[in-house]
């Protein structure tokens, strides 16, 4: 891993977290459309309550008064029908929005592992390369084979614990492995 990989992983981390918010946004929205909804339903069943009253309803008699409360009862059914569509369709965005903020939590968390794994994966590379050599430079004569195991032993315990990395290893396994070729 590299410090670019960490920033890329980063500015993903960023762009989640926006379209979180832009989700939130979306959903307060929402509340408002629903609250409007019912407010324009309330208003159009006063509205209808008072047909049939007033002037009109005392100058042209009950005939007039009972067909004005049978249209009132036919709009309030239609304006019910149409107010519960409305809310199931709002209720439907609401659903898919919230299912989206879940889904990039959990991308987020992912994200957030794999930036720790990315991060550490960093700092043991910028240690390995910042430590000297792990083993001597090579004497004069060659290495015995038990000093030669003795150091291939020790290279493979450095690589294992973590303080090489896969280059590192290879190379100095390389190096003392080439006078017996």
């Amino acid at each position: 891993m590299s410090f670019a990989e960490v920033e890329r992983i980063e500015a993903k981390i960023a762009a989640a977290e926006l379209r979180i918010l832009a989700i939130r946004n979306q959903l307060s929205e929402l509340a408002d459309v629903q609250a409007n909804i019912a407010l324009d339903a309330a208003e159009r069943r006063a509205a209808n309550a008072l047909q049939g009253r007033g002037l009109g309803g005392a100058l042209f008699g009950a005939k007039y008064r009972a067909a004005a409360r049978r249209s009132a009862a036919a709009d309030n059914a239609r304006l019910s029908q149409d107010v519960a569509r409305r809310k199931r369709e709002v209720a439907d965005v609401k659903q898919r929005l919230k299912a989206s903020e879940r889904a990039l939590k959990l991308e987020i968390a992912t994200l957030k592992m794999d930036l720790r794994s990315a991060k550490a994966a960093t700092r043991t590379i910028v240690r390995a390369s910042a430590l000297p050599s792990p083993s001597p430079p090579l004497p004069a004569q060659p290495l015995s084979k038990e000093q030669l195991k003795l150091e291939l032993q020790k290279l493979k315990a450095q690589f294992e614990a973590g303080t090489l990395d896969t280059a590192a290893y290879e190379r100095e396994r390389i190096r003392l492995l080439t006078p017996f070729t």
